[in-house]
């Protein structure tokens, strides 16, 4: 089993000729990077994984993938290795706005599914494990190594793999990145995520969104006997001492969830994770694309991450796969940034929407008086609020509404 990495150095007794030879190699195990394997190795590329811990893996992350991503999951055939003790359907979202208004809307599309991390690591693992082209090689940290516009060397243990193409998957505070010197300077919010899973019949049919000064609690049920409950919040605005008291100090911060929660056991441990936004100088450069969290990410206040990531993944198949398969013909070649400015071109309009959508409800998430406002226009007008959930799975555009529509939530916003 692979277990470390050496330096640079450790390397100069090692030939490119003894080097393994593969299609692409992707650099982290998390729902991108196993995806993006997925989709490769199922055109019959030759790929290589490779997974600093073990899989399946746990992490601090929302549990509520929306109904898009749903279908994401079901194209790369995951579906199927879903365990249903592991999940739970949910039928739309429910905002709790912090003066005790409440807004609920359905989704059009379908359900979305409340899937313990821990669960979607394993259905991913499972799934790639079923495809002969797919390589996972866990408990390996990789480095980029020198490459002189050929192949991009990969230093793994007291080996080396080569490919056109690096697919960097490795989260949302991907050491490759900063190896790369693609890290931006830090951005203006410092927002932290929190979670915790308590045992408890999930109450509602919603994923349930409780709003308070600069903190959200998200309730998702994710099992027929358990909720998940993360935290988001403005470090800047909310002082929380940590450790083993967090949980407890966050959940005081909403009594009615505390009251319902105060004696459940839990039944994972709490996880936190931070800062949220991370900034990307480029996501594509000769021989590398970045992926998932890695590629830059603003804040889980819109639920979309794993959606994006897996779509981000399914966009390999029509961009990036015939261009690595014209490389069979050219071996020694690195995949150039002109032939990625494709999946440059798609994935971007999909961030183009996270980012806008994002970036308004962080702002109202600074204002309390005006996330108050907006619930209680949302409970007045839960068609504008059916409609605003699909614009922010990219379906529909934010402002195509009847005028009627539009007039009467924009006098609850300002009257209401």
């Amino acid at each position: 089993r692979l277990n470390c990495w050496h330096r640079h150095e450790d390397f100069r007794s090692v030939t490119m000729a003894n080097a393994e030879a593969f299609d692409a190699i992707i650099i982290g195990g998390g729902p991108a990077g196993l995806a993006a394997g997925i989709v490769l190795a199922r055109n019959q590329l030759k790929v290589l994984l490779l997974e600093k811990h073990g899989l399946p893996r746990d992490k601090p992350c929302g549990e509520g993938i929306m109904p898009t991503g749903v279908a994401l999951l079901d194209q790369l055939g995951v579906t199927n290795h879903l365990n249903n003790a592991e999940l739970r359907p949910f039928q739309g979202i429910s905002y709790f706005g912090p003066d005790g208004n409440i807004a609920r809307a359905d989704f059009r599309e379908g359900v979305g599914l409340g899937i313990r991390r821990l669960e979607l690591s394993r259905a991913l693992y499972a799934r790639a494990c079923e495809i002969p082209d797919l390589e996972v090689r866990t408990r390996c940290t990789a480095r980029l190594m020198d490459s002189d516009n050929m192949q991009v060397s990969v230093a793994v243990a007291n080996r080396i793999a080569i490919a056109p193409l690096v697919i960097v998957a490795d989260g949302l505070h991907s050491p490759i990145r900063r190896q790369l010197q693609l890290q931006e300077r830090p951005g203006s919010y410092e927002r932290w995520g929190a979670r915790q899973h308590f045992e408890i019949p999930p109450w509602s049919s919603d994923v349930e969104v409780y709003f308070s000064d600069g903190l959200e609690a998200y309730v998702t049920p994710s099992g027929p006997c358990r909720v998940g409950v993360a935290f988001l919040w403005h470090r800047d605005r909310i002082k929380i001492k940590g450790g083993q008291a967090l949980i407890p100090e966050l959940l005081a911060q909403f009594p009615e969830l505390e009251r319902r929660l105060q004696e459940c056991a839990t039944s994972s441990s709490m996880a936190a994770i931070g800062p949220l936004q991370q900034r990307v100088v480029r996501r594509i450069r000769d021989g590398v694309v970045f992926l998932g969290d890695a590629g830059g990410y603003l804040d889980a206040i819109t639920g979309e991450g794993i959606s994006l990531a897996l779509e981000g993944a399914l966009c390999l198949e029509k961009t990036v796969v015939p261009v690595l398969k014209r490389h069979r013909t050219r071996p020694g070649e690195v995949v150039k940034v002109s032939e990625l400015r494709q999946f440059e071109r798609k994935t971007a309009r999909s961030l183009r929407r996270y980012y806008r959508l994002t970036g308004i409800v962080l702002k109202l998430s600074c204002r309390p008086n005006w996330s108050r406002r907006v619930v209680r226009a949302l409970h007045d007008n839960p068609v504008v609020f059916q409609h605003l959930l699909s614009a922010n799975m990219g379906l529909v555009a934010p402002w195509r509404l009847s005028p009627t529509a539009l007039w009467r939530f924009g006098w609850s916003l300002i009257w209401g």
